[in-house]
């Protein structure tokens, strides 16, 4: 298939960004395995996932943090 350019949204670029990471994927393949605007993932409102979280998790905010903090580390660790 040829190349084409897609102008994308920041919003919906980052939803490609995040399920690209998740799946340790290339953007390119993401966007490949993605094409109609209907199956790029998304988790809605952001804030109301934040609100979830928090309560599903029982962390208080230092141990949440902490948390967040050592998984991007080893995250980054294994690029």
């Amino acid at each position: 298939m040829p190349n084409q350019t897609a102008g994308l949204t920041d919003r919906t670029r980052r939803a490609l960004k995040g399920a690209a990471s998740r799946e340790s994927r290339s953007l390119d393949s993401t966007v490949e395995k993605n094409p109609g605007p209907g199956s790029i993932p998304s988790d809605g409102n952001p804030g109301m996932v934040i609100a979830k979280a928090r309560a599903k998790s029982g962390l208080n905010n230092d141990d949440a943090m902490s948390l967040a903090v050592e998984e991007v580390k080893r995250l980054r660790a294994g690029r």
